[in-house]
């Protein structure tokens, strides 16, 4: 399942019925990135920066501007350096999650803020000063990542990047963005995800019933099934809708149990389902609160 971009057709329920279509507040702004709109208002560079790339076939499409996966220019002082910074900061997000370093949500954050500047990120041309990169919103080491890449004393792509990592990440921040507008907070995908970022399972394998322990304060029905009130599959049944949908893959691992048929399966996130749990993270902010 890997790899399966089930963006069409995505309801707003799950198979227990606890996935409801609600709006959601706060959704990441339009801008280009992951959301792959175009943004409005900005300085003069914003209709050519943060104009869709074309889609292959050459047609214009939705698509974020950093799916240009081999631009390895880099602006002039005085130009706008949105667009690369996003490039830039989506090479680090890629890599990340190829070396499973667990900092994917941090670049995720940072392409999300500079998403957000409406005016042109530039070096001005008497190389002194950078104005209008955001300081208070990102953390301090990506903001100094920043500084350096504008400066000119650190590469647009990271040692070891890959060209075409933008095109997957285009893909995977499309599809993102979708499953979590259809997603309702404190569900059961909701809790699910949750529970592998809590567990620090992003990059290994997980169980069903530490999923279920860890999920249940991200969750307002029962993770379990519960027959004394009427739950016969519990919150856990949307397991299989984030199955189908290319998020997570079940592994059977038969061992030696009764007649030697037991077994006892183990659940890992795909590359989109990581992608997700980024948005839910950058949606919701991660809180469990109370209910379950």
């Amino acid at each position: 399942m890997a790899g399966v971009f089930d963006t069409q057709g995505l309801d707003s329920t799950d198979d227990e019925g606890d996935e409801g279509g609600a709006p959601l507040v706060g959704a990441p702004p339009h801008g280009y990135g992951f959301n792959g709109s175009a943004p409005t208002g900005g300085g003069a560079a914003t209709a050519a920066a943060h104009a869709p790339p074309p889609a292959p076939g050459g047609n214009y499409g939705a698509g974020p501007a950093y799916a240009v996966a081999n631009d390895h220019s880099t602006p002039q002082p005085g130009e706008p350096w949105n667009e690369a910074l996003v490039r830039a900061l989506t090479a680090r997000y890629n890599q990340a999650q190829r070396k499973g370093t667990g900092r994917e949500f941090m670049w995720y954050q940072a392409i999300t803020e500079i998403q957000k500047v409406r005016k042109d990120i530039k070096l001005q041309k008497n190389k002194k000063k950078i104005v209008n990169l955001p300081m208070k919103e990102l953390k301090q080491n990506v903001y100094q990542i920043c500084e350096k890449i504008i400066r000119g004393d650190e590469p647009l792509y990271p040692v070891g990047h890959i060209a075409g990592d933008e095109t997957k990440a285009q893909a995977i921040g499309t599809m993102a963005t979708s499953h979590v507008q259809k997603m309702k907070y404190r569900s059961g995908q909701y809790a699910i995800l949750m529970a592998f970022s809590d567990l620090n399972a992003l990059h290994r394998v997980a169980y069903k019933a530490e999923l279920c322990k860890a999920g249940q304060k991200h969750c307002d029905s029962p993770m379990k099934a519960d027959y004394m009130r009427g739950q016969q599959f519990g919150a856990w049944k949307a397991i299989d809708q984030l199955e189908k949908r290319g998020l997570v893959v079940r592994t059977k691992n038969f061992g030696a149990g009764v007649n030697f048929t037991a077994s006892k399966h183990t659940f890992s996130l795909t590359d989109e389902g990581r992608g997700v749990v980024a948005a839910v993270r950058e949606k919701w902010g991660g809180g469990g609160g109370g209910g379950g």
